[in-house]
Formats: structure tokens, sequence, C-alpha cells
């Protein structure tokens, strides 16, 4: 393994870039490695970062809080776009992505659409555990968090899987856009918008016309 490596860190909250710091800097130690760290506090930053034309930004791993506040409301950048922009841009990074929610729709969402290489849930490690998650990660294996092996291993995760698509409909609606005035926001047309709010009353098993209760499961389950 190179002796220098590169990390991006995303995360909005200081208290969880501070742990994630002092995790670098052990696994430095521990495993003579010179680890370099850049902090974006949202993903707008981050995408701004990746994209620079810079040299120090081959990053050998990335860390994605999935649940950064959205910034921008005309086109919101949700954590699944960026993690496979992330893909894209860095194919042999490692990507750790880690949540404060446990729900089993968003679970499988980002393990479907990320395949990351580590995944927890904030209350579910403390910070010998998140050393361990970075270490083993860099060491070419896998990091998943106790809350997540029970969900895998109980085959509780559904193979509901909602895109970038699904999600700005779900967002827009929430923020009061009618569905009539969709296609302005959305790049889909009336009828594929209906088609789509039907099959997302069906994945959350909602009957009828109830949109305020679809919200509010997607807004439960970590979509909007």
């Amino acid at each position: 393994m190179n002796n220098s490596i590169s990390v991006l860190i995303i995360e909005n909250e200081s208290i969880i870039v501070d742990a994630i710091l002092d995790a670098l800097d052990y696994t430095g130690k521990s495993m003579n490695l010179n680890i370099k760290t850049k902090i974006a506090k949202d993903y707008r930053e981050s995408l701004e970062l990746m994209t620079r034309k810079d040299p120090n930004n081959n990053f050998n791993m990335i860390m994605l809080n999935v649940d950064i506040p959205l910034l921008n409301k005309e086109k919101p950048l949700f954590a699944e776009e960026l993690g496979l922009k992330i893909k894209a841009f860095f194919p042999k990074s490692k990507l750790i992505t880690f949540s404060f929610r446990c729900d089993n729709y968003r679970i499988n969402n980002i393990f479907s659409t990320l395949k990351p290489e580590g995944f927890f849930i904030k209350s579910d490690i403390d910070r010998k555990e998140l050393k361990k998650a970075i270490c083993l990660v860099l060491s070419e294996e896998v990091y998943y968090s106790k809350i997540i092996m029970r969900l895998v291993r109980r085959r509780i995760v559904d193979d509901v899987v909602l895109d970038s698509a699904d999600r700005q409909i779900l967002y827009f609606l929430s923020k009061g856009v009618k569905t009539k005035d969709l296609p302005k926001y959305v790049y889909l047309s009336q009828g594929g918008i209906q088609r789509r709010k039907r099959r997302l009353k069906e994945v959350f098993e909602i009957d009828g016309r109830n949109d305020m209760k679809l919200l509010k499961l997607a807004e439960e389950k970590g979509f909007i």
C-alpha cells in the first residue's frame, strides 16, 4: 500500500468530523500511513472540490454522510446522486457511508445504488469502532456496523430502490409544488410523473390519492 493516503470527509457536524479525524490519525500511526484530509460541509461544496483541477484531489477514500440537509432548493443534489458521481470521478476510491437513520428502505437504497465498502449508523458505533471501520476498509476489507448487518442477515431490507426522479418528485411535492406543475421542476412528462407517483404509493403501500401520507412516509424513511 502506498504510504500516502488522501481522504475526503463530507460531513456538516463538527463533532463527527473531529471523531473521524481522530480515527484517521490513529489509523495513520497504526498502519504507518501519511493521511491527508479535506473536508466538505455540504454536497455542493464536495462536488466543487472533487471537480477542481487539482492533482491532490485523487482521493483514496471518501466518507459520506448521506443525511446532510439540502441547500439548493431549485436543483437538489441527493446523497445517492453524489455517491454515483464519486464512483465516476474516483472509481478506485473506497467509499464509507454513514447515517443517523436505520430505516430499511433507506439502507437498501444506499446499498443498491452505491455499494459502499463501509456503512454504519452513527448511533451504532463509538470512536473505537470507527477506527476499526477505517482500518478494515483501507485494508481492502468491508465494514458494516451491527445494525446494518442485522438488517441484512434478517433479510428485512426491501428490494425497493428510488432513483433521482422519484426523489425529486417527492422533494418538490413536499415543498408545496402541485403535481400539474412538476414538469417545470422534474424532467418528465405529466403522464410520466403520474406513473411515478402511482408506483411510489404502491411501494409505500398507500391507497388512493393521499399525497400527504406518501410524503409523511417518505420523510420518515429518509427519502426527503
